[in-house]
């Protein structure tokens, strides 16, 4: 039978590893913020609080709501713009609370992997013809986006 010799050779490339994103700077699009609310616990939520120098009764009223499917946990509110904590200024996101985010929010990685990045990176508002100047105003964010969609050993690559 055909069938039978193939079989290794699937079985080899299901076994491969997913290529591993490459993170990209962040370009403030804020289609994760508005998409996700993190998730917070117990521990975490007693470390926001005491970040924003709240107490942890007034940052579960203010900011978060209960999570039913685990005790003890919550999840950042929504606005009509996404997290209760993202902000909009001159077209990009900003976390009010950066410095502090949770540490599911300080572990995304920005990737063009990541579909909500490639979903912002397509609507965000800006001049007819996006340069990676305007994405990236800061010259260290542009270095590190360019070695990242660089192919190749990244110490070889030109910085802007």
């Amino acid at each position: 039978m055909t069938i039978a010799p193939t079989l290794p050779r699937v079985a080899r490339v299901t076994a491969e590893e997913p290529p591993t994103p490459r993170e990209i700077p962040c370009f403030r699009c804020g289609v994760c913020c508005v998409r996700w609310q993190p998730l917070l616990g117990p521990e975490e939520l007693r470390r926001l609080a005491a970040d924003l120098g709240l107490s942890l009764a007034t940052l579960k009223r203010r900011y978060t709501r209960a999570y039913p499917l685990r005790r003890g946990w919550r999840q950042l509110r929504a606005t009509d713009q996404g997290c209760v904590f993202l902000a909009f200024h001159e077209g990009r996101a900003a976390c009010a609370i950066h410095p502090v985010r949770p540490q599911v929010c300080r572990d995304w990685m920005p990737s063009l992997e990541q579909k909500e990045c490639r979903e912002g990176l397509r609507t965000l508002e800006g001049p007819p013809l996006l340069t990676l100047e305007w994405l990236y105003p800061e010259p260290e964010e542009l270095r590190r986006f360019v070695e990242a969609v660089t192919p190749g050993d990244p110490s070889s690559t030109a910085t802007a």
